[in-house]
C-alpha cells in the first residue's frame, strides 16, 4: 500500500505513546504510525498508486458483474472478495453517479418542457372575480338569480386597475350580440335570464379596482382567494397549521392532512416555469434516494423468506446491495445515452430496459442460490409481485414526500 513510502514516527502525534518502528499503528489509540509531511513527488507516486490500485479493482468489479451475472456475490459470501469493490463503497459509488446524472437529465428535460408539462392556461397573475362574487351584496341581485336559477351563468371580470374599469364599462353597455356570446355555454338558461344578467351589469361598481374574493391561475389552476393578504400568506409556503386554517377558514375541517400538506407546498414553486419544476425534480430525487436505500433490506427479507435454506441474512442483503448496484449501472448507461442524443426515446425503450433487469435478476439467482431453473423461475415470480408492489408504493410515497418537503 501506499503508506510503505512514509517515515515512521517514534512517538505517536495523537497520544503521545511510545512507537516502534515497525509499528503501522499505535497500539494505545489506533492512530497510523506515518509522517504525513512528505515530497511532493512521493505525494504524486502514491497518488497513482492508490488509483491505479482501485481501478484494478473496479475493473474486476465490472467485468465480473457484465459476463458473470451473480458471480460477484457468490465470490464475496464464499471469501473471495480481494479483487472487488466492497459492496457498499460501490453501492454508494453508483449511486451519486446514477442521481447526479439523473439530476441533470430531468433539468434538460425541464428546459425543454419535457417534464410536468405547463398548462394551457397563461399564468399571467391576473386576479379575476365573478360577477355573482362582485355583487354579492346587493339583495335586488341576489334576488334575481334565485328566481331565474342562474347559479350555471358566470362572467368573469378582472378586478385589478388598470383592468377593471374598461371591462366594466363595456360590459355595462353590453349588445346584444355579445351578451348571447357571453352566455352561449349556458343555452338551456330560463327566458328572461339575459335581461337579468344585463340588470345585473349594470350594477358593476365604478371604481378603478376591486376588493372581493378573487380566483388567480397558479401552476396553470385556478386558485381562489378571498383577500390579497391570503394570496400572499400562500404564496409563501411553509405555512403553519393556525396559517393554514386562517386560509382555509370555513373548510378547515373538511381537509385532510394531505391536502393541508400539499397547500403549504404549492405556493413555494412555479411550476409552469424551468426553475420551479427543477426544485420538484430536485426534492423528489433526493426522497427516492432514500427509499432505494430502504428497498435493499426489504429485498434481503424476500429473499431470505424465499431462498432461507443454509443462508444468512446478511448474504441476502450483499446480493441485495449488489443487484440495486447493477441495476444504478444500466440505468446510469442509459442515462448517458439519453444526454448524448437529445432525440427522444422511442416508448418501448422503458420497456426493454425493464425486460433487462428482470433476465439480469433471474440469472442472478441461478448462480448464486444453485436451484434449478424451474425452481429458480418460480421463486423469481414468488419474488417479483411484493417487490413490484413495494417498489411501487415507496416510489409514490417517495414523490409525494419529496413534494411536501419543498
Amino acid at each position: 500500500m501506499a503508506h510503505r513510502h512514509r517515515k515512521k514516527r517514534p512517538v505517536c502525534l495523537n497520544c503521545g505513546t511510545e512507537l516502534r518502528t515497525e509499528f503501522e499503528f499505535c497500539p494505545h489509540c489506533g492512530q497510523e504510525n506515518h509522517d504525513l509531511r512528505v515530497p511532493f513527488k512521493t505525494f504524486l507516486y502514491e497518488f497513482v498508486e492508490n488509483l491505479t490500485h482501485f481501478d484494478t479493482k473496479l475493473w474486476n468489479t465490472l467485468k465480473v458483474i457484465f459476463t458473470k451475472p451473480g458471480q460477484l456475490t457468490k465470490d464475496y459470501v464464499e471469501g473471495k472478495r480481494a479483487r472487488y469493490v466492497h459492496p457498499a463503497r460501490f453501492y454508494i459509488f453508483t449511486s451519486v453517479l446514477f442521481f447526479a446524472l439523473l439530476t441533470l437529465w430531468l433539468d434538460r428535460a425541464a428546459d425543454r418542457g419535457n417534464i410536468l408539462p405547463t398548462s394551457t392556461e397563461v399564468d399571467t397573475g391576473r386576479r379575476i372575480a365573478s360577477l355573482r362574487s362582485i355583487l354579492s351584496d346587493s339583495a335586488e341581485v341576489a334576488l334575481r338569480w334565485d328566481e331565474l336559477e342562474m347559479d350555471d351563468v358566470d362572467i368573469e371580470i378582472p378586478i385589478d386597475a388598470p383592468f377593471y374599469q374598461p371591462t366594466a364599462a363595456r360590459l355595462r353597455s353590453v349588445s346584444d350580440f355579445a351578451l348571447d356570446s357571453l352566455l352561449a355555454p349556458h343555452p338551456d338558461t330560463l327566458t328572461g335570464t339575459r335581461a337579468a344578467v344585463r340588470g345585473a351589469l349594470s350594477l358593476l361598481p365604478e371604481a378603478d379596482s376591486l376588493n372581493v374574493g378573487y380566483s388567480v391561475f397558479m401552476n396553470g389552476l385556478p386558485t381562489s382567494f378571498t383577500s390579497r393578504k391570503d394570496e400572499i400568506l400562500f404564496r409563501r409556503g411553509n405555512m403553519t397549521d393556525a396559517e393554514v386554517d386562517s386560509l382555509l377558514g370555513s373548510q378547515r375541517d373538511s381537509v385532510s392532512w394531505i391536502e393541508r400538506r400539499a397547500i403549504r407546498s404549492l405556493g413555494r414553486v412555479d411550476l409552469t416555469t424551468s426553475e420551479g419544476k427543477k426544485k420538484v425534480g430536485h426534492a423528489v430525487i433526493k426522497a427516492i434516494s432514500v427509499v432505494m436505500f430502504i428497498l435493499m433490506p426489504f429485498t434481503a427479507v424476500l429473499l431470505l423468506w424465499i431462498f432461507f435454506r443454509k443462508r444468512y441474512y446478511w448474504e441476502h442483503l450483499i446480493f441485495s446491495v449488489h443487484i440495486h448496484t447493477i441495476y444504478f449501472l444500466f440505468f446510469i448507461v442509459v442515462l448517458l445515452l439519453a444526454l448524448l442524443v437529445p432525440s427522444e426515446w422511442p416508448s418501448w425503450m422503458g420497456l426493454l430496459i425493464t425486460l433487462c433487469c428482470m433476465v439480469y435478476l433471474l440469472l442472478c439467482l441461478k448462480r448464486v442460490y444453485g436451484k434449478g431453473w424451474l425452481s429458480t423461475g418460480l421463486r423469481f415470480l414468488l419474488m417479483s409481485v411484493p417487490y413490484l408492489a413495494a417498489f411501487i408504493l415507496l416510489l409514490i410515497g417517495g414523490v409525494v414526500w419529496g413534494f411536501f418537503t419543498l
